[in-house]
């Protein structure tokens, strides 16, 4: 019987490509000529040494398990690592139903050719008896791999403010039938016309944001940016599979299955890689790594797995990474405007949907200020630095004391000046302005302008992390102390 069914199911292939079907997409569409095709004539290294029929490893009419559909593979109770995040609000169990079923193969624990329908000790003989490692094996530590058994359902929307209505969702992205999401919401076993099985295109994650409601993405530098990934460092593991950064989107940062850092599925195990990889001088148009090599900055490279986006800024330990300060979700490309300095101090379009600590050192989940981010480590912070780089009358190193309005004197960065004392402003800075951390904490290049220079406090040869020389000393070698600070820039 498996024979005549195999002879039929290649016939109605060829009809088809006679009728005008591309055969490659014809094929594909069918399990017949897939990856699982398993069979004597299936393609690849891995398949059956004699045995002709093909849904035989996974189906059988008869003799199967008992389980749908006519399941034919035995699935041992065996207990996986699943995925955890301190960011997800889904509860996440044990894989289940088709889960499983994919699991039974994937998961490299049993023979490929051991089906229900054979006796025990006459499975079907494979070119491999296991699976063997690679991108298929997914072993049993899932918590490296997209989460599955978790319901995805109008309770779990209420509770995560960044997914879409499951209401909504595409039919064909089918949940499990208590909502929950399987395999195979996002892969089809028989369907392998777009590749890796997926049911939807994955072009520009249209199959990450049929689910994933991200803030700011849409206008995000990496929703949209057009830049070539061909000189990006390349991941090992898996190479990009589209040319531009907004093609790949997601798949930039995350990997699905076998991610290097388990927490948030990021592609590499040390934070700063994932974002230093492109912003490096290869992609982005700024070299942000070569930056964070200079004297005084953000070391980013000292700290590995400190960093929690569930984290409070006044409790966590010491530390600094890039998304401390930047939202990659969010972040999109700042345009200087000289005309419009000096503001009210509010974020760049860098620092889009950043969490920060307002003036009263209250938590906030998104920044109106850029100080309010930086008040995330150089304010109430236990962990901070218990020397002053400089000695002065009065030490204090919350700087968010130090900037209240309602000291004797201060710089307006919390809010402006209320007397009119202050001398030498160079315009457009006059009594009343407000300014930024970064118009003296920012990098020495920036002095260059932003089509040469790199802005922002990534590093800088002036400590400490300043934009221009600045000493306490008085006159060295006859030349006085400078500060000009961008206010004094051309």
């Amino acid at each position: 019987m498996g024979s005549v069914m195999m002879r039929i199911v290649r016939q109605v292939s060829i009809v088809l490509v006679l009728f005008g079907c591309a055969a490659r997409v014809c094929a594909q569409r069918s399990v017949v000529g897939s990856p699982h095709d398993l069979s004597v004539s299936g393609p690849g290294n891995l398949h059956a040494l004699h045995e002709e029929q093909v849904c035989i490893f996974c189906h059988a009419p008869h003799n199967a398990t008992g389980q749908k559909p006519l399941w034919n593979r035995n699935m041992p109770p065996t207990h996986y690592r699943i995925y955890r995040s301190s960011t997800t609000d889904a509860r996440i169990d044990q894989p289940s139903g088709p889960s499983k079923m994919c699991l039974s193969c994937h998961d490299g624990a049993l023979a490929l050719g051991l089906v229900a329908s054979r006796p025990a000790n006459e499975p079907i003989v494979m070119s491999r008896r296991m699976m063997p490692p690679g991108p298929a094996d997914l072993t049993q530590d899932l918590s490296d791999d997209h989460p599955i058994g978790f319901r995805f359902d109008r309770a779990l929307f209420n509770r995560d403010g960044q997914l879409r209505n499951p209401d909504l969702l595409s039919k064909e992205l089918p949940l499990g039938a208590h909502n929950e999401v399987h395999c195979t919401t996002c892969h089809d076993p028989h369907d392998n016309s777009l590749g890796d099985f997926l049911r939807i295109p994955d072009r520009r994650s249209a199959l990450c944001l049929s689910c994933h409601d991200l803030h700011g993405w849409e206008s995000s530098s990496h929703a949209i940016s057009p830049k070539s990934v061909s000189a990006r460092s390349v991941d090992p593991r898996e190479k990009l599979p589209y040319q531009t950064v907004a093609d790949n989107a997601c798949t930039s940062c995350h990997k699905i299955h076998s991610a290097g850092q388990r927490n948030r599925l990021l592609r590499f195990r040390r934070e700063e890689d994932n974002c230093l990889n492109c912003h490096n001088g290869s992609i982005a148009a700024k070299n942000i790594a070569s930056e964070m090599r200079k004297p005084s900055g953000h070391p980013v490279h000292r700290f590995l797995g400190r960093h929690d986006p569930n984290e409070d800024p006044r409790l966590v330990q010491k530390h600094v990474e890039c998304s401390d300060c930047h939202n990659p979700h969010a972040s999109r490309s700042q345009i200087v405007n000289r005309v419009d300095r000096p503001g009210i101090g509010q974020i760049s379009d860098t620092m889009r949907f950043v969490s920060g600590v307002d003036r009263g050192g209250r938590p906030i989940d998104s920044a109106r200020f850029e100080y309010e981010v930086c008040f995330k480590c150089h304010a109430d912070n236990a962990s901070r630095q218990l020397r002053p780089t400089i000695s002065r009358q009065v030490t204090e190193l919350n700087t968010r004391l130090e900037f209240q309005p309602n000291n004797p004197s201060f710089h307006p960065v919390v809010a402006p000046r209320g007397n009119n004392d202050v001398v030498s402003l160079t315009s457009p800075w006059r009594v009343g302005s407000v300014m930024r951390c970064t118009d003296c904490h920012n990098s020495d290049s920036a002095s260059q302008g932003s089509v040469v220079g790199v802005r922002g406090p990534h590093g800088s040869i002036h400590r400490p992390l300043l934009i221009d020389n600045y000493s306490t000393g008085g006159i060295r070698d006859g030349k006085s102390a400078s500060l000009r600070l961008m206010l004094s820039l051309p």
